[in-house]
């Protein structure tokens, strides 16, 4: 709720960067309307006109990509779906495999792609440990092989206010933000990064240039340049 908060009044994440405002629907599929009034006093206010809720969905086979579909067409200025949690809008199967994880994921990534959204969908993790911990993640490999990337949040024990978040993707750099709770609004602050984002070397080329065109030499049209 806090994650679609902040992207719902354009505020900042984490600290880190700032979120352009847009609308968003929130599947609270585990919560009731009571826990989602509740929520909203710890922004301070009894709601956020573009941020909106549902207790009840269909499952992806059951017809919840239709259901979305309406609420676009209804509020097309929806940027971001939270689903909360993928076990609710899933079928439920005695059968754990890769091809039913990977399907399931690909369908929602699907939808979002084709219809220039984002899609964050949460999801549990086993309570066994694990060398690398994506692999907590309950269920297979298919799940993280069909999204786009993850956000892992962990803790050593249940009731420590600190606890790690680890990021992985295709198009993104794998990191780790150590963050602790604020047990004033109940929400996730960052304390310090673990892995910064890789940089771009300097090009040597646009730095000589720059170095060159100063205040005092600003047009430099009739210089030529050599570069070694």
């Amino acid at each position: 709720i806090s994650t679609g908060g902040v992207l719902a009044n354009g505020l900042g994440f984490k600290g880190m960067v700032l979120a352009t405002i847009c609308g968003g629907l929130i599947l609270t599929l585990i919560a009731c309307f009571v826990g989602i009034v509740g929520a909203y006093r710890m922004f301070g206010t009894e709601s956020i006109d573009n941020l909106r809720f549902a207790v009840m969905a269909n499952t992806v086979d059951g017809g919840l990509e239709k259901q979305l579909e309406g609420f676009l067409h209804q509020y097309p200025d929806t940027r971001l779906i939270i689903i909360d949690t993928l076990q609710k809008v899933r079928e439920a199967s005695n059968e754990c495999s890769y091809g039913n994880d990977y399907q399931v994921i690909a369908r929602l990534k699907q939808f979002a792609d084709s219809r220039g959204i984002c899609m964050l969908i949460v999801h549990h993790t086993r309570k066994q440990k694990a060398d690398d911990s994506f692999d907590m993640i309950s269920g297979t490999n298919g799940l993280l092989g069909a999204a786009d990337g993850a956000f892992l949040l962990k803790k050593e024990k249940r009731t420590e206010n600190s606890a790690t978040l680890e990021i992985s993707g295709r198009d993104q750099q794998d990191q780790k933000l150590h963050l602790v709770r604020n047990s004033e609004k109940l929400s996730w602050e960052l304390e310090r990064v673990e892995t910064e984002l890789w940089k771009e070397p300097p090009e040597p080329i646009l730095e000589a240039v720059a170095e060159f065109v100063t205040a005092d030499n600003p047009d430099c049209t009739n210089n030529i340049f050599v570069v070694c």
